[in-house]
């Protein structure tokens, strides 16, 4: 059975379904198309519970989120599976802390990308964390808008997100390539871009394939996710409007099917790697009407 998204702890009675699991990813990785690995290390379980809940982990890029109570029990699911990419680690744990586990991974793995969450913030604990490496620390309570914008950072030094998200901007790539499916799913985006309430489920109905094998298949042939080409297809078009100065953020969001300005201004930044404001005042200066760049 596909899983696009599986969310596990780490006791002993779960060592089998990480077996199985450790399988499916080794296949995945074999046919070239590596999922994305997160923990969530902290021994909080209501911690735990919050970030695995809230966080738009799909949206992210990510295929699975695993958690773990403390750093011996991430060591542990590294010995099953090395290919994690992000851990997010408490500082203070039980049997073996989040400075001591990110120290033992590094000797190891240097790819592996650390983002520290701790309810004191000490100067010492924030030198050992720049030292190792470290995406960001940040500081309990948890601003989970911060911590997805660490999660974005993550993942562009992980996967290289950014020149994927280029190329497929900056290149004609025909629809001729792909499977009728993903035509079709092609073709619904493009046409329901602007609806709040696009889903995959309703792209899957029109391309009459199930969710998961939909998010598979489009993965395979696109190399992208269905929601990050929701997303670059939005971009695109933001920037045709954001040339009409007459039109506020607000107003693009809307069109856009984002509804809220801060949250389309985040995504454009993400994948645009400038505020919306900033592309427009940006075109505005060069007197040009922005390239029209070819989408799938």
């Amino acid at each position: 059975m596909k899983l696009s998204k599986i969310f596990l702890s780490i006791p002993t009675m779960l060592i089998l379904v990480f077996y199985y699991a450790t399988i499916f990813l080794r296949d995945k990785k074999e046919r070239g198309n590596k999922p994305v690995i997160s923990v969530i290390a902290d021994d909080e379980p209501l911690t735990r519970e919050i970030l695995r809940e809230k966080l738009p982990w799909k949206e992210l890029g990510f295929d699975f989120v695993w958690e773990a109570e403390n750093g011996q029990q991430v060591l542990e699911l590294l010995s099953m599976n090395p290919d994690v990419d992000v851990i997010i680690s408490d500082i203070r744990m039980p049997h073996m802390d989040g400075l001591e586990l990110v120290t033992r991974i590094r000797e190891a793995n240097q790819h592996c990308q650390i983002i520290f969450i701790s309810g004191y913030c000490e100067k010492e604990y924030l030198k050992k964390a720049i030292r190792l490496g470290a995406v960001d620390f940040l500081e309990k309570p948890i601003s989970l808008p911060e911590l997805e914008n660490s999660l974005i950072s993550a993942v562009d030094k992980i996967s290289g997100a950014s020149d994927i998200f280029s190329k497929q901007l900056n290149h004609n790539i025909s629809t001729k390539n792909y499977s009728p499916p993903i035509i079709a799913a092609i073709q619904y985006i493009h046409g329901h871009y602007g609806d709040s309430d696009i889903s995959i489920r309703k792209i899957a109905d029109e391309a009459f394939l199930s969710p998961a094998y939909l998010c598979s298949l489009f993965k395979k042939e696109l190399t992208i996710t269905v929601n990050q080409y929701i997303h670059l297809y939005r971009i695109h078009i933001a920037e045709k409007l954001l040339a009409d100065h007459k039109l506020t953020l607000t107003e693009i969001a809307d069109r856009l099917g984002y509804g809220n300005a801060n949250y389309f201004s985040k995504i454009f930044k993400r994948f645009a790697k400038e505020t919306p404001t900033a592309y427009r005042e940006r075109i505005n200066s060069q007197s040009i009407t922005p390239v029209t760049r070819d989408t799938p």
